[in-house]
């Protein structure tokens, strides 16, 4: 700081961008929220005193908290895994990569960003699959989207086909 500008470096959280049921996630995410809101606050008034201001958002990280449930052979991991595009869970020194990269020069023009660190889960959503399937109401229907139509979607029940059928 004594040469004028720096770079703030938070990490947050995908808690922050949704909604977990599971490990009581809600003082975490919520935290992890207020870390992106003040992200975006130190980038706007840094930014004059030459300071950027990036947020670093992993996913499923193995660390000694996130080993006990990993390594569990009983636990969640292989349906978190059917979740992220990538198919495996990182690793800390992956995160450690990118906050070295957002410190370093060759980020000199990079502020208020939110760099999330997950293999893709974010990016591919939520799996229609589990929504449709774990709700009965809405197993077998097919949507129809028109697209920039104009026309309204339409949802459809599924119509199975008898045997041989294509």
């Amino acid at each position: 700081m004594a040469r004028g500008g720096g770079s703030i470096i938070n990490v947050a959280s995908i808690a922050a961008r949704f909604g977990a049921r599971f490990v009581g996630q809600v003082p975490h995410g919520s935290a992890k929220g207020g870390v992106l809101a003040m992200t975006k606050h130190l980038c706007a008034a840094g930014g004059a005193l030459g300071i950027r201001a990036n947020a670093i958002l992993p996913g499923l990280i193995y660390t000694p908290e996130t080993a006990r449930f990993i390594d569990d052979p009983d636990g969640p991991l292989p349906s978190i895994l059917a979740k992220i595009p990538l198919g495996r869970y990182g690793h800390a020194e992956e995160v450690a990569r990118l906050a070295a990269f957002l410190a370093s020069d060759d980020a000199a023009f990079i502020t208020g960003e939110v760099v999330t660190v997950d293999g893709g889960m974010i990016a591919a959503g939520p799996q229609l699959g589990d929504l449709v399937n774990n709700n009965p109401a809405l197993r077998g229907l097919v949507g129809v989207s028109r697209g920039s139509t104009g026309e309204r979607s339409t949802v459809h029940r599924k119509v199975e086909l008898g045997a041989g059928a294509r």
